[in-house]
């Protein structure tokens, strides 16, 4: 089989797969990574190819409506595809920095949504909560979870607050931040050997430190800020300054997070608020709002939300 035949079968191979498996991001990394190891039988070349386009179709997922984002995935996909020869030459001398920062970005953006669906909306009869009370004697992620559950219940549909019964659940303390940095190191550590990169330890506690604070720094500015809470908050309490403007920053995040508290019951999705990512590979991404089995629950149904 000839260059062009092959690329003519993989633009078949993703169009069927595409439709069956809904452009799956599984299934494009597989496709390119094969293909790429096909023609420089190299694993990590391969992974790099297949990472990078997993990154740029994720943030163009969330950027655009499904049908464009397809379009202009379809359209990067066949650019990798046409043009894997020139790619691999100017990508080769750094995969191991490619698949670093890709699978560390990757991995914060699981721990994140993983500590938002799992911690701060716990489910207190779970085996996996049980297991997270083990190595948290002094009950800081149920503290957590029954803060945010709060702070769930004071949003209203347009955003604003009815009240604020605990600051903590609109901000990132240092006390959290500190459980954030070991996730940090985690999964740097991870990506280090993923990578087979060489990077000291020394230099990864430093680094998860400074990505943890940056992360809670930005939680910390953008939602407020989507609530339209104006309170005070000081460096002391977490990672924290008041005199930069975050609002248009905080375009780039409040519809993904508005959706998060729109959307109910078992549909309730946008773990992600900083971190973007997760929920599009695990299919938790609400983009349109649809609460009528939520709301056909009578014990739900007073509920503002399903009065609008």
């Amino acid at each position: 089989m000839n260059k062009l035949h092959l690329i003519f079968l993989l633009f078949i191979v993703k169009l069927i797969l595409g439709l069956k498996f809904n452009d799956s991001y599984h299934m494009n990394f597989i496709i390119l990574y094969v293909y790429a190891y096909s023609r420089t039988n190299s694993h990590s070349v391969s992974a790099s190819i297949g990472l990078i386009n997993l990154l740029i179709s994720t943030f163009f997922r969330y950027m655009l409506d499904d049908s464009k984002a397809y379009v202009v995935n379809s359209l990067v996909y066949g650019y990798i595809v046409l043009n894997l020869d020139n790619i691999v030459n100017i990508i080769t001398p750094y995969t191991k920095q490619i698949i670093f920062f890709s699978t560390s970005y990757i991995f914060f953006s699981i721990f994140e949504w993983i500590i938002h669906k799992y911690i701060m909306h716990c489910n207190k009869q779970s085996v996996f909560f049980y297991l997270l009370n083990l190595i948290d004697p002094n009950g800081v992620i149920e503290k957590t979870c029954d803060h945010h559950i709060e702070h769930h219940k004071e949003v209203k549909p347009n955003m604003t607050l009815s009240e604020v019964k605990y600051k903590s659940s609109l901000f990132m303390g240092w006390h959290v931040s500190i459980y954030l940095i070991v996730f940090s190191f985690i999964s740097m550590s991870i990506s280090m050997f993923l990578s087979k990169i060489k990077i000291t330890y020394t230099i990864l506690a430093v680094s998860s430190i400074a990505i943890t604070i940056l992360w809670s720094y930005l939680w910390n500015k953008v939602h407020p800020l989507m609530h339209k809470y104006d309170g005070s908050y000081t460096l002391k309490e977490g990672p924290y300054e008041s005199s930069l403007n975050f609002d248009p920053v905080n375009k780039l995040f409040f519809r993904n997070h508005q959706f998060h508290h729109l959307q109910k019951g078992v549909k309730k999705g946008n773990y992600n608020i900083i971190a973007f990512g997760a929920d599009e590979w695990f299919g938790t991404n609400v983009k349109n709002i649809n609460n009528k089995e939520y709301c056909s629950n009578p014990e739900v149904s007073h509920e503002e939300i399903c009065k609008n």
